[in-house]
């Protein structure tokens, strides 16, 4: 870990450095608190500190003053270091923004653990700025996604016609807006449709041998989504949510049609080509594989329900039927069981629920 040591006595910032380095710590010094706000100001600057009360220009809790003032995207930790040992200047170093406070000269096994405790703070702000990164890019790319389905209308589609065909119509303006990039390996998602009133499980998987990515002249959100991602990575999310949304909509045509669908499993990445369904087929930059298999919808009690099934119809005690605890498409978890169960009491236990076994590859993508 990199620590910033700010401390204008030579002899104790070489006493407190040597103590660090000898710890493994990667060691920045610092002469007076100017020099010591200059590096917890750089954004590449450590993000441990400890600040020696008594500096020449500023002093430690006027840095830890406009160091809280500043825009930072991870806040340093800051620990005071001082001579004083009356309770009231800990208390006014700390309103003044440091993290901690310890009495010099410190205890090494105090120090070390301290500056763990500040080592922990900082993981969790880089942790929750990459979740909230990815929660960025992730809307991103749904809206990218959206506003390319958004200009495109879903077609009209025949009772008879099959299934493959509807989902191949739906699939084809999407991908007119995507261009393949070679050399960055192969990319698979996976999603499926349960016809209710067909009996039907239709997998479906589009693959990419290359980067995928959106042709000139699409909107900057679109392209900003994926910038930041290796070209594999953004391939693999950009596929998982075309798929996700093109599934929705050949659902759409096909309940306009007069079928009874839902969409059983959204797009997943898909990680193994073993067990892949079909013969591919290329649909512009990218190829279609689909395969169907018997869809067993069968009527079990609420008190035999196992995770794993598939809701084929909402679920619904027989005493309160307007009330809907689960949608249909529901995967059901254990976590689903345990808070429905409070739904399904006495002889609701035995509201029969319409339920559906997913296919081997629908359940090696769920996860």
């Amino acid at each position: 870990m990199r620590v910033l040591v700010a401390e204008d006595s030579e002899v104790q910032r070489r006493q407190l450095t040597g103590l660090l380095r000898r710890a493994g710590h990667e060691v920045v010094e610092a002469r007076d608190g100017h020099e010591a706000l200059r590096v917890l100001l750089d954004a590449s600057g450590p993000k441990v500190a400890l600040l020696d009360w008594e500096m020449p220009g500023l002093d430690g809790p006027e840095v830890c003053r406009k160091a809280r003032e500043a825009a930072l995207a991870v806040r340093p930790h800051l620990v005071l270091l001082s001579a004083r040992t009356d309770r009231e200047d800990a208390v006014e170093g700390l309103k003044a923004g440091a993290d901690d406070f310890l009495s010099k000269p410190p205890s090494p096994g105090e120090l070390m653990a301290r500056l763990k405790v500040g080592q922990r703070v900082v993981e969790t702000q880089h942790e929750l700025l990459a979740r909230a990164h990815a929660l960025e890019l992730a809307l991103g790319r749904i809206e990218a996604v959206s506003s390319l389905a958004a200009n495109v209308r879903v077609s009209a589609s025949g009772h008879d016609e099959p299934l493959e065909a509807v989902a191949r119509r739906e699939l084809e303006p999407l991908v007119q807006a995507l261009s393949v990039t070679p050399g960055h390996g192969v990319s698979r998602a996976h999603g499926s449709l349960a016809l209710v009133d067909a009996g039907v499980w239709l997998d479906l998987v589009l693959e990419v041998e290359g980067a995928l990515g959106f042709t000139a002249g699409q909107s900057e959100v679109a392209m900003g989504a994926f910038a930041p991602l290796p070209a594999s990575a953004a391939s693999t999310e950009l596929l998982a949510d075309l798929v996700t949304t093109w599934l929705k909509r050949t659902a759409q045509a096909l309940r306009g049609a007069g079928h009874s669908v839902m969409v059983a499993a959204p797009g997943r990445a898909l990680t193994s080509a073993a067990a892949l369904p079909g013969m591919a087929e290329a649909i512009g930059p990218v190829r279609l594989r689909a395969a169907r298999q018997p869809l067993e919808v069968r009527a079990v009690p609420f008190a035999e329900l196992t995770p794993g099934l598939v809701l084929v119809a909402p679920l619904t005690p027989t005493s309160r039927p307007e009330l809907e605890v689960l949608k249909a498409g529901t995967w059901l978890t254990t976590s689903h069981l345990e808070r429905s169960r409070a739904f399904f009491v006495g002889a609701d236990a035995q509201s029969l629920v319409r339920v559906g076994a997913p296919t081997s590859l629908a359940r090696s993508t769920s996860g």
